[in-house]
């Protein structure tokens, strides 16, 4: 699926655009009634559901997620964090910015007005206040 641009999980396909072929290891070896429980630790050992470290989506065990960290999300949180990147910093305009990381320029207006991705704020306070001051 990655080499056809179809993989399920966005963060996963735009990494693997990004990257290329990744490296892959064997963590545990481990009976198939094990799988779920591996993978739950796993996850957490390597912090695999923090955006900013990890490309897991759903919680192990899960068929859930929402936002960047759905399956379903059209861009990744990377994309999002591009955007959200020129914007505060004001250089580019909306359109350049949309062609630059090839997001919807409809989307990157509503990152640019508060309409969307709201967690911005949380995370990044100061550089949305500023990105907002900008408007």
């Amino acid at each position: 699926m990655l080499h056809t641009n179809t993989h399920h999980n966005n963060k996963v396909q735009n990494t693997y655009n990004l990257y290329g072929e990744p490296t892959h290891y064997i963590l545990v070896v481990c009976s198939i009634p094990q799988l779920n429980s591996a993978e739950v630790y796993w996850t957490a050992e390597f912090d695999a559901l923090n955006p900013l470290v990890g490309l897991c989506i759903i919680e192990a065990g899960t068929n859930g997620g929402y936002g960047v960290n759905s399956s379903k999300a059209i861009y990744s949180k990377i994309q999002v964090l591009r955007v959200f990147s020129h914007l505060y910093k004001g250089i580019l305009s909306a359109t350049e910015i949309a062609l630059a990381t090839k997001m919807e320029e409809t989307n990157v207006y509503n990152i640019l007005h508060g309409a969307s991705h709201s967690w911005l704020k949380d995370t990044y306070t100061s550089k949305y206040l500023q990105m907002l001051s900008r408007n």
